[in-house]
């Protein structure tokens, strides 16, 4: 502890506390002692041991917000990149006014085929006989997103869900005559993401629905960049 604290000097902590603006636990971090032994030099030193969480929250407001409501980040993520707690992000960012979002689970319960032809066949059936959308809770305004396919033929339900995965249902008609109706649907979030991501390019009527979709899904979920969302295509 002697030999640390003889390294910790008063210039060292003003250069990394203040020029640098780093928190008590990344000063910690970067010099691999504990929080505490960087908190009683500080004390030695006579210089401030408050948590500047919210000066440092303040300076980075924009670009912490910016990344936290467009879904680049995750509140793990930005408390370890500006070295402040998850608690901390999260109190200062509703004070903003922002909204936290649910944390939604990420592992996919669908597959998403590789062969191009498969999501071009796909894309049509939902171009033609689906549905793309969302609504919103009215009880806590949860966000909810769905692609569903209606159908009578039942070798093309039964198609979609040996490729994709999922589980249709028989809808009964009031009339006699009309053929029996089949129902396919998505309703969580990472799913809808990852089937709309993959046939987007091959839509036309409901291309920009489902480009809206992606947007508003990737506000919703947890973790959203890029490279999550490949890898996640990727294991499906």
């Amino acid at each position: 502890m002697t030999h640390l604290q003889d390294i910790l000097t008063k210039d060292l902590l003003t250069e990394l506390q203040v020029n640098q603006n780093l928190s008590q636990r990344k000063i910690a971090k970067l010099l691999g002692c504990s929080k505490s032994t960087v908190r009683s030099c500080l004390l030695r030193y006579g210089l401030d041991t408050h948590s500047n969480g919210r000066l440092q929250f303040l300076q980075f407001a924009k670009e912490i917000t910016e990344k936290y409501v467009h879904g680049f980040s995750s509140l793990a993520q930005l408390g370890e990149e500006y070295g402040l707690s998850h608690n901390t992000i999260s109190k200062l960012l509703r004070a903003c006014g922002v909204l936290i979002r649910k944390k939604t689970r990420m592992k996919p319960q669908i597959k998403i085929p590789q062969e191009e032809w498969k999501l071009a066949y796909i894309a049509g059936i939902v171009d033609g006989e689906g549905n793309v959308g969302y609504y919103q809770n009215k009880a806590d305004k949860h966000f909810m997103p769905t692609v569903s396919i209606a159908n009578t033929n039942k070798q093309v339900m039964d198609w979609v869900v040996t490729n994709i995965g999922g589980h249709i249902y028989t809808k009964l008609q009031k009339n006699p005559k009309w053929k029996t109706a089949y129902i396919w649907d998505l309703r969580r979030t990472v799913d809808v993401l990852l089937l709309l991501t993959a046939i987007e390019p091959y839509l036309i009527i409901k291309k920009e629905k489902a480009k809206e979709v992606i947007a508003i899904c990737k506000e919703h979920i947890l973790p959203t960049t890029i490279d999550d969302l490949s890898r996640l295509i990727q294991n499906a």
